[in-house]
This record gives C-alpha cells, sequence and structure tokens, in this order.
C-alpha cells in the first residue's frame, strides 16, 4: 500500500503568520559600556578626564550590538556624561543604545522594533505571536505587538500553530 506525503495544509495554505519577537535579538548581542572607568579617580564625572579617557577607549567590541550605558558604582552622574559616548557608540557601528541595564536595553530595543516595523506583509493573516520563547520579553512588549499587528491582521492567537489562544478578530 503506497502511502501518501505528508502536507502540512496550515503552512501551504499561506495565511497562518508566525511572528516572533525573539527573531530581532538573533546575531545582536547585548554588551554593558560602563561609565565607572571614565570617571576621575573612578568616582568623580570631570568633563576633561571624562573626555580624554573616552577618546582613548576601542569601541569594536559594541559593533552590531545592543549597548547599555550604565554605570556600576553609586555615584552621581552628570546628564552629559550619559550622553557623551552615545554618538561614539553609534560610529562604532552600535545597533541600538540606551542608558539602564542591559535587560532594559533589550526591552527598549524590542520596543524600537515594533514601532518600526512595516507591518503590511501581516495584512489579511491569521498571525500567531509566538508565546514560547528562550528570551525573556514581557507582557507590555506583547502587549504593543498586539496592538500594531492588529491593525492590519485579520486573526491574531500567542501560542504556537498546535496550541494557541485567539486575541483578535476582523
Amino acid at each position: 500500500m503506497a502511502t501518501k506525503p505528508l502536507v502540512n495544509k496550515v503552512k501551504s495554505s499561506g495565511k497562518l503568520t508566525t511572528l516572533d519577537m525573539e527573531q530581532w535579538l538573533k546575531g545582536v548581542p547585548v554588551k554593558s559600556f560602563d561609565l565607572k572607568p571614565l570617571l576621575f579617580k573612578e568616582m568623580i564625572a570631570k568633563e576633561d578626564h571624562f573626555n580624554e579617557q573616552l577618546a582613548a577607549l576601542d569601541l569594536e567590541d559594541y559593533q552590531r550590538a545592543v549597548v547599555a550605558i550604565r554605570c556600576s558604582i553609586d555615584t552621581i552622574i552628570p546628564t552629559w556624561a550619559w550622553l557623551k559616548p552615545i554618538p561614539l557608540l553609534h560610529e562604532a557601528g552600535a545597533t541600538y543604545v540606551h542608558i539602564g541595564e542591559p535587560q532594559d536595553a533589550k526591552h527598549a530595543f524590542i520596543s524600537s522594533k515594533i514601532y518600526t516595523t512595516d507591518w503590511s506583509p501581516y495584512e489579511g493573516k491569521n498571525v500567531i505571536i509566538k508565546g514560547c520563547s528562550h528570551e525573556a520579553i514581557s507582557d507590555d512588549l506583547y502587549g504593543l505587538v498586539l496592538q500594531r499587528v492588529s491593525s492590519v491582521a485579520s486573526k491574531v492567537m500567542i501560542g504556537e500553530a498546535c496550541s494557541n489562544v485567539p486575541l483578535f478578530k476582523k
């Protein structure tokens, strides 16, 4: 008895599209940029000293990375000191720069991707927002992506193709 090849009818229909926010993080490391070494005696933000230390840095490690500018010591950091590294990190090829902790930088990066994504490829499609990811993706990002994709999709679910929860239907 001849067997028929298995056909994935869901995939071949072309109407079901998976939206995986984790894809935006693939190949994009999140790196920390600590202000502490730039400070005078690693405690005081003196502009001349800060500028000299900043100019001497090799920023090649930050290419194609999401960068979190932070300070590992508890000291007063003036606004200019948080801002000075940003243009240099962009010139060095950083993908995204955020002032704060690495987890917050990752969150802000995904949020920026949600706002800048062209949602037209999802128009009229049944979309599954992938709900099982290796990265910690917060509920507010799921809410934000739902707001954006539901403006064009005909149906939105969360989960996987084999197990999902409907969220929206036109």
